[in-house]
């Protein structure tokens, strides 16, 4: 049925605007921008435009097989210990990160905007490629690895390389 397929494609376009999303969150962390990083934190791409998505696609039998189903997963709110999935991951990041925006230093922000993103990309890995446009393929970049920061770290060795 084609609006079947016109909605899986819809939803992981959201999946792909909503990294996007993230990825200027990165940059906004590095930058202290909290209050920006509030009001996107609080726009429909990280709330219910991404649970609406992530329901299409799990609810998309005749398109992602049971394990890609799994690995997208259940709303936050409703997983009740079990195996919540990649959905569950993001919103319960997103949630920690609008509740500690402000307290956060960058890093702790780049650590859970981290957790975001490989969830959202967890989510496109298992949706097949035919639901995906070219033009969001070729955009995306590759993903970079958080690497953590030890905020006490003043780089001192006692090496004499310092």
């Amino acid at each position: 049925c084609t609006a079947t397929v016109n909605k899986e494609k819809k939803a992981t376009t959201q999946i792909y605007e909503t990294i996007y999303t993230i990825l200027k969150l990165k940059d906004l962390a590095k930058e202290y921008e909290w209050d920006e990083m509030t009001k996107v934190l609080r726009t429909p791409v990280l709330t219910s435009d991404l649970e609406m998505s992530c329901n299409v696609l799990r609810r998309s039998k005749d398109f992602v097989d049971l394990d890609g189903r799994m690995e997208i997963g259940f709303d936050w709110g409703s997983c009740a210990w079990r195996h919540c999935g990649a959905q569950a991951d993001a919103q319960e990041a997103i949630a920690e990160l609008y509740n500690y925006i402000g307290l956060f230093e960058p890093y702790e922000c780049l650590f859970c905007l981290d957790i975001i993103e490989r969830s959202l990309r967890d989510i496109l890995a298992v949706v097949p490629i035919k639901y995906h446009s070219r033009t969001d393929i070729e955009t995306l970049k590759d993903y970079v690895q958080y690497q953590p920061v030890n905020p006490r770290d003043d780089g001192y060795r006692g090496d004499g390389n310092d």
